[in-house]
């Protein structure tokens, strides 16, 4: 016959075994209710270290993080508007007399760059090490493979030069990015971003192990920014090489280190108007520094700070945009990202040198907008497979 059924009572703690010989079931949700702040907040901790360190294999560190759409809508289109600022960064500037132009390059548009590696940090702890460098290869060495291919093919033609064979062996390191630059110099960016992801499960293992030694790597790499042109002349290193390494490894360790370790990043209320303050004190401080060194800290200093109002506006406009146009906006922003510096080199030999000063910065800030809006509206005709072609 069966045996008839007992009620079971859920009890708090029962260290002691039950008269059948098991143990009673521990109410967790009584317990966590008596529980003060700090026990449970303690708890969460030690249950989100546990899953990160649960691992494949000693090279596989992934977590899985989670945005909320309206962050990331956001980080889409904030992608955009960091494109459109290294358009102007490589609009050259050389030949110009505008201060007033030169500071807005100075101190806004030096902010693209950090911030791609910061974003690419982050969404890179997302991914298992094995998937995330197959993946990287083809969407980073690749891309940048191909689109200097085509950006050799048109330098010439359109700066009204000639290859030279005797340089046969340059042009080759050059278009596989092993020189300074690649071909299409802005591709640098994908190049140095491949040896970061390669990297990643060493940041990965500092982020979660030795997380206060990152911190302090992270903290004094920002010095390491902002004095970039002292430290790059003291260490008797290229500058263009200093800023290349130190912008890689700081920000994207940066975005592996907040994403590991749940850090949340405010851009609103007080630390948006203090962020604008300061903001705005060192573009001021730039303007009025007549010492170079000074002027360059002041510069670092002020793209670092542009970064939380430009997530601010970027948030502002994701809101009202639907999920689908801010994922077009991701891909367009690549898009114009690889192929613009093509008008930058006709820009240098058919249009700066004929404009300078006040009219040198009219005609680079119309010329800008017209690249933009053509690559923007030539997007949307290049058929799907030219696309999967050239890794856009």
């Amino acid at each position: 016959m069966p045996r008839p059924k007992t009620e079971s009572t859920n009890f708090i703690f029962s260290p002691h075994p039950t008269q059948s010989g098991k143990k009673s079931k521990v109410n967790y949700a009584a317990r966590d209710a008596r529980s003060s702040p700090r026990i449970k907040r303690n708890r969460r901790r030690k249950s989100f270290r546990r899953k990160i360190l649960t691992f494949r294999s000693s090279s596989n560190i992934c977590i899985i993080m989670t945005i909320s759409e309206e962050n990331s809508k956001a980080v889409n289109v904030l992608k955009y508007i960091l494109a459109i600022l290294v358009v102007f960064i490589h609009i050259p500037a050389e030949t110009r007399n505008d201060p007033v132009y030169n500071g807005f390059v100075a101190n806004i548009t030096r902010t693209a760059v950090p911030f791609f590696f910061a974003i690419s940090g982050f969404f890179a702890a997302n991914k298992q090490y094995g998937t995330l460098l197959k993946s990287r290869f083809f969407s980073l060495v690749a891309t940048m493979v191909i689109w200097d291919i085509v950006c050799f093919a048109l330098i010439f033609p359109l700066t009204c030069q000639k290859p030279e064979l005797s340089k046969t062996a340059f042009y080759i390191r050059w278009i596989l990015g092993f020189s300074t630059t690649p071909t299409d110099m802005p591709l640098w960016y994908l190049r140095n971003l491949f040896v970061m992801v390669a990297i990643s499960p060493v940041i990965s293992l500092l982020a979660v192990r030795f997380r206060n030694a990152l911190k302090c790597l992270i903290l004094l790499g920002i010095p390491a920014f902002v004095f970039a042109d002292t430290a790059a002349m003291t260490l008797h290193v290229s500058p263009c090489y200093y800023n290349m390494a130190v912008q890689s490894a700081v920000f994207f360790s940066a975005g592996m280190y907040a994403a590991l370790n749940e850090v949340r990043i405010e851009t609103e209320g007080k630390f948006l108007r203090a962020a604008t303050a300061c903001f705005c004190i060192t573009c001021a401080g730039y303007f009025l520094a007549e010492n170079e060194t000074i002027k360059s800290a002041f510069s670092q200093t002020s793209a670092l700070l542009f970064a939380v109002p430009a997530f601010r506006l970027a948030k502002s406009i994701g809101r009202k945009m639907p999920a689908g146009r801010a994922k077009y906006l991701a891909k367009l922003s690549l898009f114009i990202f690889v192929s613009h510096y093509i008008f930058a080199c006709a820009y240098s030999k058919w249009i700066e040198p004929h404009c300078a000063g006040f009219e040198g910065s009219a005609v680079s800030v119309a010329y800008i907008a017209c690249v933009v809006a053509l690559l923007s509206y030539a997007y949307g005709f290049i058929p799907d497979k030219c696309k999967r072609i050239l890794r856009i």
